[in-house]
């Protein structure tokens, strides 16, 4: 019994030291949280891109722990895209994760870098070895603006995607 009572001191001491680091890392992506509307336009292939209406929508969750961000984007009032996103840090790699949901199933994990204030990278590799980044900043006039780019080989990048939004009220 003396035994199992210390077990459970020690676990419970360390959920009680490890409950109150508040740290909150999440805090970092505090500048996104609101709701945000734009436009955002995507590359189809050599020459074409479609421009439609984005909004995101982002807040802290988890004590703060977490990033959710919810997409949206619209062409003649209908959804044409749907994403939800979970930014969290991972205490023990000591590194920010990204996983993002799509409506057509897709998710996928991300790297996330900070560049600067108010500014910061994510990305991720497809399957071929291709591999997707995008810069997200909240700019000097108050504007999100986020630039997406591609590269075959991870040397030479094309844009394919920007998008420029204003904070609602």
């Amino acid at each position: 019994m003396k035994k199992l009572f210390t077990i459970i001191l020690l676990f419970g001491g360390f959920h009680a030291a490890t409950a109150q680091d508040d740290s909150q890392p999440a805090r970092k992506f505090a500048f996104l949280v609101g709701s945000w509307h734009g436009t955002a336009s995507v590359n189809l292939g050599p020459n074409s891109w479609k421009t439609i209406q984005q909004s995101e929508d982002v807040s802290l969750r988890l004590n703060d722990n977490v990033m959710y961000v919810s997409g949206t984007g619209t062409e003649d009032q209908k959804v044409v895209f749907e994403a939800i996103g979970l930014m969290s840090f991972n205490k023990t790699t000591k590194k920010y994760n990204f996983r993002a949901y799509r409506e057509n199933g897709m998710t996928t994990d991300a790297y996330v870098e900070f560049k600067g204030e108010k500014w910061f990278e994510w990305g991720f590799q497809l399957a071929n070895g291709a591999k997707m980044r995008y810069n997200t900043q909240v700019r000097a006039d108050g504007q999100w603006h986020e630039l997406g780019e591609y590269s075959p080989d991870g040397v030479k990048w094309y844009k394919n995607f920007e998008m420029t939004l204003t904070k609602a009220n």
